[in-house]
């Protein structure tokens, strides 16, 4: 049985606790993804999923992988029809560091030129 709830600025945040599960995953869900697109923004949406993990004021682009990888986690992201989805699943000690770690990467992610020059290439 899951609980879902909404906070004060409109996140809608879904919990389930699996009693006998010692691991967590934490997903952040946006909901844009190709449906959103047009022939003039076409790939925008998994471009911009591409850009978050270049580096945040806080992180560089390898600490962001390596943080949650040195923990025996996996940090990655999808882009669908519907939605992008950015997740972290480690086990749950770490529960704070994942959250730590996604929300850098909303909050606080660079977005250089030098990299979405790179990164139009890919």
């Amino acid at each position: 049985m899951y609980n879902l709830f909404q906070l004060d600025n409109g996140l809608k945040v879904i919990v389930e606790n699996i009693d006998y599960v010692n691991s967590i995953s934490v997903g952040l869900w946006v909901k844009n993804g190709s449906r959103n697109e047009n022939e003039k923004n076409n790939g925008i949406s998994h471009f911009i999923e591409h850009m978050f993990f270049k580096g945040t004021s806080n992180r560089t682009s390898l600490e962001i992988a390596e943080c949650i990888e040195d923990v025996g986690g996996q940090i990655n992201a999808f882009t669908g029809k519907e939605a992008t989805c950015f997740y972290v699943k480690a086990l749950d000690s770490h529960f704070e560091l994942a959250i730590d770690v996604i929300s850098d990467m909303l909050f606080n992610s660079k977005f250089s030129n030098e990299d979405i020059e790179k990164e139009k290439g890919v």
